[in-house]
């Protein structure tokens, strides 16, 4: 058998079996450029072949031009006749037309293959009873004798052999190509009658006129038996042929109500008949003859407007709602072009607005008012088309106020249809939602026809009446569809003309300023959230045209009094974590409506605000703005954005502390204490607000590549700098009201001047001394600035801030300060030592910081830790060297050093007094607590790590105390468990087996 063995025999053929096939989305040419390696083999042809779908698509584009007929040969019935066995039948098919001329090249077997004259059938040996299920197409000419309509197809059936003559009674059947009304064939099955030669012969011999009168289908004829036609034809009662056909055609229609009404001249009994049949035709015979349908139809309107003027209305926007489909979207712009070029009809705009209006005032009962809402559009080009045809025929036309009232009136109709009373807010149709729906949906296609006819300042006064009459429901398709239409409205060009935003902007900043405040409603928080981003879309889309086309006037204000505080507003509550999307939409706008203002803008906005008011304003201002800085709602690799966000800030702040500065935080005369404390918390904010901004990583140039360092710098300059003047000069407004804001200023003011920025550091260093000066003059001393500037100096430090330079300019530029002759004596020494303070912190911080992490460097690191322990209490800084005394002692531990970390932890235990009833705070691992409480439980952990290190003989001092202490709480339960541990540490002397030891002595 060989390789044949892995074949085998079927008795009949199964199908075809594609083993892979794969699919490609787009054109042919973009799909070649797409896939060289597939389209440039030379196996495949450079003419690549396309096989039409059998059918129209799913989108029709009117440049889709074809006429194909396709056949499927299905299956036939003959009878044996005088042969022997059953026949060997063979089809043979041709075109003809009626004259009886064989159409030549019209028939295609399939892509790729030459058109032949004739399609002849596979022949199924010895079957009476053939199935073929063979198709091919046909192709013709849209004109002249060799069309469809004047041909026919003609099937012969012959009994196949290897007799070269082959002498027989032919059997034949046809099928005309078109209806007696000029309309094709449908797409159907067809019976067809099979009719036979009286004689036998070798060839088909009849002539068309012979046989084209006869009946064509199966079943029409009831004839039990044989019948004899002619001399020369007969028809058998149980043969017949069975085939299918589909048409593809743009140019021939095979609807008889289509072809009616395009001869509608000469049907006119009819016409209301075929009228509403039209409405139920499929869109695909429609889109053929747009341009004669529409004629026809407004023939018919001007003519018989009074019979058939409302049908006809039905008729067009049936039409019209039927382009709005997306599978015949692309004859759009054929119905444009139709409008444009080929209407001419001067009176029907009259006709069909009163229709309109007639519909619009009886929506209840008008079946299909959505429908015509959703034809608004087109309608609208219409009316505007005929009107201005109308104008233009007439020399004198004193109809365009009559026109415009009636416009309006219509306007006004569909404001009443849409606006629900209140009461009926919860009890409107399902149908009544939906025509809203539609409503809002396809008004603002109607704007652009009305700008051709009317003056902008009634355009706008029209949308406006229309978006106040939607009614206020809390339900979210409306919702959405109101906000779709708004953004429809202002995505047009409407708002490009600095009256039409001028005359529309206060509109949409109420129905905006509705949608985006937090208001109690009952849909969920995802529906509310979808709300609120359709809005500020529709802001932002607002925010660019005015930035970009009318920024110098006075519509930025128009929008500024509304939204400004409520922005403020919206970013300052938005959840920065769960919903980025939408803080990043606010915060975009916000900047962009920040980026519009001017010292104007500013000015009037704040000059009505009373100053309580205010001081409310400026704080959430300056709250909202100290967030952005601390969590950008960006990503970090938006770094323009960023940027720009920083820009604007600054520019803000700017402009806002001209306002900040009118309002001093001195106190009022016997003005209450609230109102004082938010003057002062104001001024601390804004403080607080440039720190910020300063110390904002995206700010940090220092850490951005060479490249991209100069670009932003060539940009925006160091904002760092200017923010830091504006800071220093708020400062110095301050006058004698600094003292205030001391010591707590001081910390923000350090972390500034860690910012490694030698111009910014040169700013803000003196300013220490003036806080300094300010504290001595109201107290005479300042102890409260020196502690709060080496608390925050030992933090930042730590935090790995600073370096030599800034502990050098430090001290150089503050005891250049202190030395002058020119302050009091007392200041002078006092400040002098406290430079020197601060110089020798930040040494022992630095030299601190340099020393690396890992056992290898444990000696030094201790060695700094003592030496800055030692500093603190020279210094009498308890609560610091409490830090560090913790520092030594986690390092003993981590070293496993027990003994060292006992004596380190009674540094801290010599602190406390067990006599103290005081609660001491929170500290490292220790809970708030008493004194006593805090002292006892060190000394547990003190003897704790004197016998993890075997020390036994130095806790016995520490047993005492703790025993002293319980005794005098009464706490017997306590000491006879201490006295108990304590008797096993004296058996631990004798019996425990410790290495040679001799009195450690803790590192200090």
């Amino acid at each position: 058998m060989g390789e044949k063995a892995q074949f085998q025999q079927l008795d009949r053929t199964q199908g075809l079996y594609i083993s892979n096939i794969k699919i490609f989305t787009g054109t042919l040419d973009a799909v070649k450029q797409q896939n060289p390696h597939i389209f440039n083999r030379p196996s495949i042809p450079t003419d690549n072949m396309i096989t039409r779908k059998l059918g129209f698509p799913a989108v029709i584009n009117p440049t889709d031009q074809r006429n194909d007929l396709y056949i499927t040969l299905k299956e036939a019935k003959f009878r044996k006749g005088d042969k022997t066995a059953e026949r060997n039948v063979l089809v043979n098919v041709c075109v003809k037309d009626s004259q009886g001329r064989e159409v030549k090249g019209c028939i295609s077997r399939g892509t790729g293959e030459p058109t032949v004259d004739h399609y002849q059938s596979s022949v199924i040996y010895h079957c009476n009873t053939p199935t073929w299920d063979e198709t091919f197409r046909i192709n013709l000419p849209d004109h002249g004798s060799y069309s469809f309509a004047n041909c026919h197809l003609l099937f012969t059936f012959r009994h196949a052999n290897n007799k070269t003559k082959n002498k027989d009674k032919p059997g034949f059947s046809f099928l005309k190509l078109a209806n007696d009304d000029g309309t094709l064939i449908q797409n159907d099955n067809h019976k067809l009658i099979v009719y036979k030669d009286t004689v036998k012969t070798a060839e088909f011999r009849h002539p068309t006129s012979e046989y084209i009168q006869l009946e064509t289908y199966f079943g029409n004829s009831n004839i039990s038996k044989d019948h004899k036609i002619t001399s020369k034809i007969e028809q058998k009662s149980s043969e017949f042929l069975e085939i299918s056909s589909v048409f593809c055609s743009s140019k021939f229609t095979q609807n008889s109500d289509l072809k009616s009404l395009l001869q509608w001249e000469e049907h006119q009994g009819r016409l209301g008949e075929i009228l509403k049949n039209v409405q139920m035709i499929q869109g695909e015979e429609l889109v053929k003859f747009l341009h004669q349908i529409f004629e026809a139809l407004f023939m018919i309107l001007d003519k018989k407007d009074v019979e058939f003027g409302e049908v006809v209305f039905d008729c067009i926007v049936f039409i019209i709602c039927t382009l709005a489909d997306h599978k015949f979207e692309h004859f759009r712009p054929v119905l444009d072009d139709y409008i444009d070029k080929y209407f001419f009809h001067t009176q029907v705009y009259i006709k069909l607005l009163d229709r309109l209006k007639c519909k619009v005032e009886q929506y209840e009962s008008s079946k299909n008012i959505g429908d015509i809402m959703k034809a608004l559009e087109y309608l609208f080009k219409f009316i505007v088309q005929s009107s201005h045809l109308h104008s233009q025929a007439s020399t004198i036309d004193r109809s365009f106020n009559k026109f415009q009232n009636s416009l309006l009136s219509f306007f006004e109709k569909l404001n009443n249809m849409i606006n629900v009373h209140p009461n009926r807010l919860t009890t409107i149709s399902p149908r009544y939602r939906s025509l809203l729906a539609k409503t809002l949906k396809y008004f603002p296609h109607t704007i652009p026809e009305l700008n051709k006819i009317l003056r902008l300042e009634t355009t706008c006064q029209i949308i406006s009446n229309f978006i106040d009459a939607v009614p206020n429901m809390d339900e979210k398709e409306i919702i959405r569809y109101k906000l779709a239409c708004i953004h429809d409205l202002v995505k047009g060009e409407i708002l490009d003309d600095p009256v039409g935003c001028e005359l529309l902007i206060p509109l949409l900043m109420k129905h905006l300023k509705l949608h985006l405040k937090d208001e109690e409603t009952a849909r969920d928080n995802e529906e509310v959230k979808k709300e609120k981003i359709q809005a500020v879309e529709i802001l932002t889309h607002i925010l660019v045209t005015v930035s970009n086309k009318h920024s110098n006037t006075g519509i930025v204000k128009k929008i500024v009094d509304p939204l400004l505080e409520l922005l403020f507003r919206l970013v300052c509550q938005v959840d920065k974590v769960n919903n980025v999307d939408l803080a990043q939409d606010y915060v975009s706008c916000l900047i962009a409506l920040l980026h519009l203002m001017n010292d104007d803008h500013y000015t009037s906005y704040m000059e009505p605000l009373t100053e309580h008011n205010l001081i409310d304003f400026l704080n959430d201002v300056f709250l909202v703005f100290k967030d952005l800085m601390r969590s950008n709602v960006y990503p970090d690799m938006w770094i323009v954005m960023s940027m720009l966000q920083s820009y604007v800030v600054l520019n803000a702040i700017i402009y806002f502390s001209k306002a900040l500065a009118k309002i001093p935080p001195a106190p009022l005369v016997n003005g209450p204490q609230d109102y004082m404390g938010k003057k002062k918390q104001l001024w601390e904010n804004f403080f607080y607000l440039c720190v910020g901004f300063i110390t904002q990583d995206t700010l940090q140039l220092e850490e951005f590549r060479e490249a991209k360092r100069k670009k932003i710098a060539a940009q925006y300059g160091d904002m760092r700098s200017e923010m830091c003047q504006e800071m220093v000069n708020m400062f110095n407004k301050l006058g004698d009201n600094k003292v205030q804001f001391l010591p707590e200023i001081v910390g923000p003011f350090l972390e500034v001047t860690l910012v490694p920025l030698e111009s910014l550091r040169r700013e803000i260093i003196p300013i220490f001394f003036d806080m300094i000066e300010c504290y001595h003059r109201h107290h005479t001393n300042f102890d409260k600035v020196e502690r709060e500037v080496i608390d925050k100096l030992d933090v930042l430090i730590s935090s790995g801030k600073g370096d030599t330079k800034y502990s050098l300019l430090m001290y150089e530029t503050l005891l250049k300060k202190f030395g002058s002759q020119n302050i009091d004596k007392s200041l002078h020494q006092n400040g002098v030592r406290f430079v020197n303070s601060v110089k020798g912190i930040l040494d022992h911080l630095l030299n601190f910081r340099e020393v690396r992490e890992g056992d290898h460097h444990s000696e030094a690191r201790m060695l700094c830790i003592v030496n800055l322990l030692n500093f603190y209490d020279e210094l009498g800084r308890d609560e610091m060297s409490l830090r560090y005394i913790w520092k030594l002692y986690n390092s003993h531990l981590a070293q496993k050093n027990f003994v060292e970390a006992a004596f380190t932890l009674e540094m801290h235990a010599a602190k406390l007094k067990f006599s103290v009833n005081e609660y001491v705070g929170k500290f490292e691992d220790l809970p708030r607590e008493r004194q006593r409480e805090r002292k006892a439980r060190l000394c547990n952990n003190i003897i704790e790590h004197f016998e993890g290190g075997k020390s036994y003989e130095n806790t016995f001092k520490f047993y005492k105390d703790l025993c002293d202490y319980h005794e005098g709480m009464f706490d017997y339960k306590s000491l006879a468990a201490t006295l108990k541990r304590q008797a096993a540490g004296y058996i631990s002397i004798l019996d425990a087996i410790r290495y040679p030891y001799s009195a450690l002595i803790p590192l200090l």
